[in-house]
């Protein structure tokens, strides 16, 4: 349990630091885009860079809470083991 939720937090890190640049990079670009040709700015890529920055947020924000969680669970098991093998070693 704990290390699927682990690998899930781990997963949603990597696809929010995916998201990120590549939003920075659509919307740098059609800026440049914009002021170095006869265009309209902003076009279609600066929404769709918008949108990878506002989906790449809130990813990054939840993959620690993930695997914080893994984590906790992780040290709760541990606690655990180590109870019950104090237990057994005074009887």
């Amino acid at each position: 349990m704990a290390l699927a939720l682990y690998d899930a937090g781990r997963s949603k890190k990597t696809v929010g630091n995916i998201l990120f640049p590549v939003g920075v990079a659509f919307i740098v670009d059609d800026l440049v885009n914009g002021a170095n040709r006869d265009i309209t700015y902003p076009t279609t890529f600066t929404y769709l860079g918008y949108a990878c920055l506002l989906i790449a947020i809130p990813v990054k924000i939840g993959f620690s809470n993930k695997i914080e969680k893994a984590v906790n669970l992780l040290n709760q098991d541990s606690t655990k083991i180590k109870k019950a093998l104090m237990n057994q070693q005074q009887l």
